[in-house]
């Protein structure tokens, strides 16, 4: 069993090459990235065929600005 909340996992996953959520944000990526599966693939198609990778993805974690949500430790 893998622990999805473990540091280790978070570690391993950042080093993976992957589609990610934010990647379907914008037009021109999803059509470079269709351009790979398929040079006539649309931005559209491709999204239609592979969003559902990641529809259960965490949201991405902002460690730049995670030390202003947490109080000072005192």
């Amino acid at each position: 069993m893998v622990d999805t909340r473990s540091t280790r996992y978070a570690i391993a996953r950042r080093y993976m090459i992957r589609l990610r959520r934010d990647d379907f944000d914008e037009p021109a990526v999803l059509t470079k990235f269709g351009g790979v599966c398929n040079p006539r693939l649309s931005a559209e198609e491709f999204k239609r065929q592979f969003a559902y990778v990641v529809e259960n993805e965490a949201p991405s974690l902002d460690l730049l600005h995670a030390r202003d949500r947490t109080p000072p430790v005192r």
